[in-house]
């Protein structure tokens, strides 16, 4: 039954991703390798974690990348597809104690 549940949740993910791939942008490098930038609330990826004790038992990449100085962080809790959803965003500096 476990097997299942994964399964449909990782296909619900899957669907999840394509939808979301139509914000990406393409982008070409110097050697004209095609890159995809995740841009506005396109997830780069989700952590997926079992719905009792909320232990991570995989991850999730999308196939686009964070740009720049941005980083792929946790962005907030999805209970409805039991996983936590990570997007591009600058990483906050931690203040530094003296």
């Amino acid at each position: 039954m476990a097997m299942v549940r994964r399964a449909l949740l990782i296909a619900l993910l899957a669907v999840a991703a394509l939808h979301v791939l139509a914000t990406a942008i393409h982008r070409r490098s110097a050697d004209e390798e095609e890159v995809l930038i995740c841009q506005g609330r396109t997830p780069c990826g989700w952590a997926l974690y079992n719905k009792t004790n909320r232990y991570i038992y995989d991850f999730m990449k999308n196939r686009c990348t964070c740009d720049g100085d941005k980083k792929c962080v946790r962005d907030y809790d999805d209970i409805s597809i039991s996983s936590y959803v990570y997007r591009c965003k600058v990483e906050e500096s931690k203040p530094t104690q003296s």
